[in-house]
């Protein structure tokens, strides 16, 4: 993930470390007592940092700290680290073997979402309470935001578990989000009178008296 400073209207409103420096400094500190992390520059004269760890959640643990702390910066969606095949030259990336405990109700739903993300169900067993246990073969890229969408899904039903199996050919392109976004037209603080109607459209991601700005995207939309 690639850390940049904060150039939102909000800059500077909830939090009083926002320079890069501050940024680099704390996250260079932390990559001393945490031997997973990884940090550089992303370029030169850049003013961004590109931060590698073990996931999306180990650098999502490390960016909650921060802002708890009193910093403030902008963060990219998670990237996959590929690498080259010695021998051949081809582009691989990172599988997982991803376990997925569920209702039979939620299976239908759980294959076509794996389906899209480019997972191949190797095995599928029932387990002594009547659930079901399936097991994919996953592209590590396929598994970003899959969790929260699960739980969302099944209600919080279903349980996840996965691990590294190796890294293997490039799978192509994953199938991205069918859903819009939900956009604050105005600046000011939130109401729940005016979320009340809003929130039949889709997920919220904020609530009463919160901060927004216009273009600010402040929701899911179910299309």
């Amino acid at each position: 993930m690639t850390l940049l400073p904060n150039d939102s209207p909000l800059k500077g409103k909830e939090a009083d470390k926002s320079s890069m420096t501050q940024i680099k400094e704390r996250v260079m500190k932390e990559s001393q007592d945490d031997v997973s992390l990884k940090v550089s520059n992303a370029g030169k004269g850049s003013d961004r940092l590109v931060v590698s760890g073990r996931g999306d959640l180990h650098l999502g643990v490390l960016f909650e700290k921060m802002r708890r702390e009193g910093y403030e910066m902008a963060v990219t969606p998670p990237e996959v680290l590929t690498k080259k095949c010695e021998k051949t030259g081809e582009i691989l990336e990172p599988y997982e073997e991803v376990e997925i405990e569920t209702d039979m109700e939620f299976m239908n739903m759980i294959l076509e979402k794996m389906n899209g993300r480019k997972g191949v169900m190797m095995n599928s067993k029932q387990t002594k309470d009547g659930r079901e246990l399936l097991i994919f073969k996953v592209p590590s890229r396929g598994l970003l935001g899959f969790r929260s969408e699960l739980l969302n899904e099944t209600r919080g039903t279903a349980l996840l578990k996965s691990q590294f199996s190796g890294y293997e050919e490039f799978a192509g392109e994953v199938k991205k989000t069918t859903k819009g976004a939900i956009i604050s037209t105005a600046e000011g603080r939130t109401t729940a009178y005016s979320l009340r109607d809003v929130e039949t459209h889709g997920m919220l991601f904020v609530g009463p008296n919160v901060q927004v700005y216009p273009g600010m995207v402040v929701g899911e939309h179910v299309l």
